[in-house]
């Protein structure tokens, strides 16, 4: 069908209405004023969308992508000729003109942006923003098991200083660069790090360390997970010391605190005995709770001790 659509054959067995010499002579009139769209497309017996198409140069698009050198400040994604990626984290597109148009993206179910990239007639398949753009400036990845990693944690960050290529547990800058508390917009040093590892094993909630440390939740959870800032070693005398987080840095009360809470600690105690020998719903049933709230207390997410 596209092929189709470049050489200007609107149905097999017909000679083009169109052709090359045509367009170009279109694209000129057209660029200088002297006709319309809706003129043109009478003058030569086409429909008006036909002639828009071929004027922008949607269809008899004579000029390879592939061959266009890659603007000041972008580099060429690889793999993907037609896209360009610059230092910011913006992709753009020279699919269909000449001018480049940046893409909008869409999230993830994880957080990370994500577009569809066309494939010919079909429907085309989903990219991460930022596995093309660290391909683009830090060279295609280095092996299946190499992931892109985040220096500043957030997700949604792009910017391709932000991005490295890096193996599960380890953090490799690419080309050398910084990592860790040495990279020019870290947030937290390893002390802070040391002390979310401590707040974890205290029992805080990650959103209550992010707002206490000044972070996004999310950079939060990959250093209690072991994902980020996987550098920095424990020592073998353990964690430090952490007091319990300030008030104000709490989200929200906890436990039999909550104004909505239907359980008290004593009761939620007198649950614990009873969890090997009765089930989340026989215990929902008994407190007059859901057995979801059970469920949470069995597995610890829900009314810490």
């Amino acid at each position: 069908m596209n092929e189709m659509m470049q050489q200007g054959t609107r149905r097999p067995g017909r000679q083009p209405v169109l052709t090359t010499e045509i367009v170009v002579g279109c694209r000129t009139r057209l660029t200088a004023g002297e006709v319309t769209i809706a003129a043109l497309a009478r003058e030569y017996g086409v429909h008006p969308t036909t002639m828009r198409m071929a004027c922008k140069g949607v269809t008899w698009n004579s000029r390879d992508p592939a061959n266009m050198e890659p603007p000041d400040g972008m580099r060429r994604i690889p793999g993907y000729s037609a896209y360009f990626a610059d230092a910011q984290g913006v992709i753009y597109s020279a699919r269909q003109s000449d001018e480049l148009h940046a893409l909008a993206y869409g999230p993830s179910g994880k957080g990370y942006k994500v577009f569809l990239v066309p494939d010919g007639a079909t429907k085309g398949h989903t990219a991460q923003v930022h596995d093309l753009i660290c391909a683009a400036w830090h060279g295609q990845r280095p092996s299946d098991q190499h992931r892109v990693l985040h220096a500043d944690g957030d997700r949604r960050n792009n910017a391709s200083a932000n991005l490295e290529w890096a193996e599960p547990g380890s953090v490799p800058r690419a080309g050398g660069g910084a990592a860790g508390e040495a990279h020019g917009r870290a947030k937290l040093n390893d002390i802070d790090v040391l002390e979310i590892l401590a707040y974890g094993q205290a029992g805080e909630r990650p959103a209550d360390i992010a707002r206490h440390k000044g972070v996004h939740p999310t950079t939060v959870s990959g250093i209690l997970h072991r994902r980020l800032w996987t550098h920095v070693e424990i020592a073998e005398a353990g964690l430090p010391q952490v007091e319990p987080l300030p008030v104000a840095d709490r989200l929200a009360p906890s436990g039999s605190a909550h104004g909505r809470a239907k359980l008290s600690d004593v009761q939620v105690e007198s649950i614990r005995t009873e969890l090997a020998r009765k089930t989340n719903v026989a215990l929902a049933a008994e407190y007059s709770v859901h057995p979801t709230t059970i469920a949470r207390i069995r597995s610890g997410q829900g009314w810490r001790a």
